[in-house]
């Protein structure tokens, strides 16, 4: 581990020519080795820092890293993988907390890797400390494919706690040495298992997600009820070149105006890390009670798209939503979704594809100039394909399963461009501009048609 990389800071191996630096800030500004360490003893710890950083039997992976700020190469803190042992005895006190066992699994010390941390005093509370460890924790779960990392800390070190919690970490207190905490063993211990593996098949999405989850979570304190996928990533046609994250976030009433800043400044921040997926993330703050059934009259939601906070209120294409989510959603946390919502019927998911259509489609036939581009005309034909699937069966099927049914229900001349929609990439030309519109015209007849249907069947006959 050479080098990585965040929005704002560089995670590197300690040099020597540090020293200086590394003195003022580990001896003289945080203490981290207690008082009175003198410029020649702390020479000798950082040339084993060094030493560690360069030991190719390890792969260069163990000893504290410099926490450097990229704008000004100013030295703020430390961080690294160590190795720790763990005893019988403190698995004994720790793993029924961590990991829900009685019994530790054996009786026996465990090698595992912690990580280990420490900011200057001047530089915290600026988040430099979460954007580290995530950095660390994405290295290790990515790059060395660990299953899980732990850290430790005093009981009195309210900060280190906090930050454990803050990137996810589950927490355990040492039942035994309330009053004191080291030598024996560390006052409270945290781990976290690799986030990178799920919900989802995608690692970069579920790093992103796993920020938001966090985020959430501490943004919203008690008002924080459940974290869901739906959309593309819920229905199985994601594409990681086009798609959104969708995203829905129960809370467990209406929020308040000052919560509501708090979720605009975390958005924030979330997008500040560059990320390259957080710029993706699109979805909604619902009330568990308005999660129910569909209300047009229903106040105004936190949403979050490309790249914009904003109050709005839920379209009709919220039907469709509630269905994919009863469905197909993906629990990141909290309660099964299917109790939560009421049964979407067939009549409603036409209903809700047919005002889509008019409300969205149907304008830009006169004015489509979103249409000259590839990437939308791509995106047109498939859901378009998707559209006509729901109004024909009255289900939602993914992009990919609609267009090969499309492909047998429309025949030629749609065959071959359903097909050049369904593997078009970002780098391709997709020129079928006229096509598009015509089968734009297409969708919104045969929604007009089936809702003429629809009335007829269910009006009285008259006695």
């Amino acid at each position: 581990m050479n080098l990585l990389e965040t929005a704002r800071l560089l995670i590197r191996p300690f040099a020597m020519t540090d020293l200086p630096a590394a003195h003022q800030l580990l001896d003289h500004d945080i203490r981290w080795s207690g008082s009175g360490i003198t410029l020649e003893q702390r020479r000798e710890r950082l040339q084993r820092e060094v030493n560690l950083a360069q030991w190719a039997d390890t792969d260069n992976l163990f000893g504290y890293r410099a926490i450097v700020l990229k704008a000004t190469q100013e030295l703020i803190g430390i961080c690294g993988f160590l190795p720790i042992l763990h005893t019988a005895q403190q698995q004994r006190l720790f793993w029924p907390q961590l990991f829900g066992e009685v019994e530790p699994p054996h009786d026996y010390a465990a090698l595992d890797l912690e990580i280990g941390y420490a900011l200057g005093n001047q530089h915290r509370q600026q988040g430099y400390a979460v954007e580290a460890l995530f950095a660390l924790l994405e290295y290790g779960f990515g790059e060395l494919q660990i299953k899980q990392l732990f850290a430790a800390t005093n009981r009195s070190n309210a900060g280190s706690i906090a930050l454990m919690q803050r990137v996810g970490m589950r927490i355990a207190h040492n039942p035994e040495r309330l009053d004191e905490d080291w030598p024996d063993g560390p006052g409270v211990m945290g781990v976290i298992e690799n986030y990178l593996t799920r919900p989802t098949p995608y690692a970069q999405i579920n790093a992103v997600v796993h920020r938001l989850w966090t985020s959430v979570r501490r943004a919203l304190g008690a008002h924080f009820v459940g974290l869901y996928l739906y959309g593309s990533l819920a229905s199985g046609d994601f594409n990681l070149e086009t798609s959104d994250i969708d995203f829905l976030v129960v809370t467990a009433a209406e929020l308040p105006p000052e919560q509501i800043e708090r979720l605009a400044q975390m958005h924030q921040r979330l997008w500040d890390t560059g990320l390259p997926w957080a710029s993706k993330l699109e979805g909604s703050y619902l009330p568990q009670a308005a999660l129910r059934r569909y209300d047009p009259k229903a106040p105004p939601c936190p949403q979050v798209n490309e790249g914009r906070f904003y109050l709005a209120q839920q379209g009709e294409d919220w039907i469709i939503q509630r269905y994919i989510l009863r469905e197909q959603g993906i629990v990141v946390d909290g309660p099964a979704l299917l109790p939560l919502i009421d049964p979407v019927q067939p009549a409603e998911l036409r209903q809700a594809v047919l005002g889509f259509l008019h409300g969205w489609w149907e304008p830009m036939l006169a004015n489509p100039i979103r249409l000259q581009s590839s990437e939308y005309q791509a995106y047109a034909v498939l859901t378009m394909c998707r559209a006509l699937h729901t109004l024909i069966h009255g289900t939602i099927a993914s992009k990919p399963a609609a267009a090969h049914w499309a492909q047998a229900y429309l025949g030629e001349p749609w065959r071959n461009v359903i097909a050049e929609a369904l593997v078009w990439r970002s780098d391709q030309s997709f020129d079928h501009f006229e096509a598009v519109l015509i089968l734009i015209r297409l969708t919104i007849d045969q929604g007009n048609q089936s809702n003429d249907t629809y009335e007829r069947s269910n009006q009285k006959t008259p006695r």
